[in-house]
């Protein structure tokens, strides 16, 4: 349980989301995270003189066209929620992020073969 005042926790989760949502307004992939999967973001908050404040799980709702906050204070909570979403995106995703990475990896391995040896890397 965070030890702060409610009235304050109030205020310092306002100051702290507020940053954080101008923030990501402001970054060229925001529009479209919803379109590629991403309908979830976390992100925990420290106050400088109270510490940990909270964690806050922003949820797209597709119905309203909205970013919704959801304020967490236990970390239990917050993984079991990120592993609900994991395995609900497994079962309803058309895609496995594993092999897709996996793939990736190849590539990789495969353009890197096939460097020149006269490349420096620092």
């Amino acid at each position: 349980m965070i030890d702060i005042p409610e009235a304050l926790l109030k205020e310092l989760r306002y100051q702290h989301l507020t940053k954080f949502r101008f923030s990501l307004y402001k970054r060229p992939e925001f529009p479209f995270l919803q379109s590629v999967g991403v309908n979830d973001l976390f992100q925990a908050f420290t106050d400088k003189e109270y510490g940990y404040i909270g964690t806050v799980r922003l949820k797209y709702d597709s119905e309203s066209k909205a970013w919704i906050e959801e304020w967490y204070e236990k970390m239990e909570d917050i993984i079991a929620i990120a592993e609900l979403i994991q395995k609900n995106k497994q079962e309803h995703c058309f895609t496995d992020e594993n092999k897709i990475i996996d793939a990736h990896i190849n590539y990789m391995n495969r353009f890197i073969l096939k460097l020149d040896d006269s490349i420096v890397y620092s």
